[in-house]
């Protein structure tokens, strides 16, 4: 399959940032959930470049666009 037609991120599962967050309920947390760890274009995700150029995760804290998560986020439900 053509990695831009894949469905859902193939490492959501193992992934610091998917497991600490995506029980988050805004909208703004529900979105990014949705767009790189859930929806077709995990490959976007820095935090999924990171860990195959690595092989290993980035630190939790590190959102898919590849910035730190900013305190106002964190405030978020």
């Amino acid at each position: 399959m053509e990695e831009t037609l894949k469905k859902n991120c193939d490492l959501k599962n193992q992934c610091k940032f998917y497991l600490k967050y995506s029980t988050r309920t805004s909208n703004v947390w529900r979105g990014l959930i949705n767009i790189y760890c859930l929806g077709s274009t995990p490959y976007l995700c820095e935090r999924r470049k990171h860990y195959y150029e690595t092989g290993s995760q980035p630190n939790e804290n590190l959102m898919p666009t590849g910035k730190q998560i900013p305190n106002s986020f964190l405030a978020l439900p």
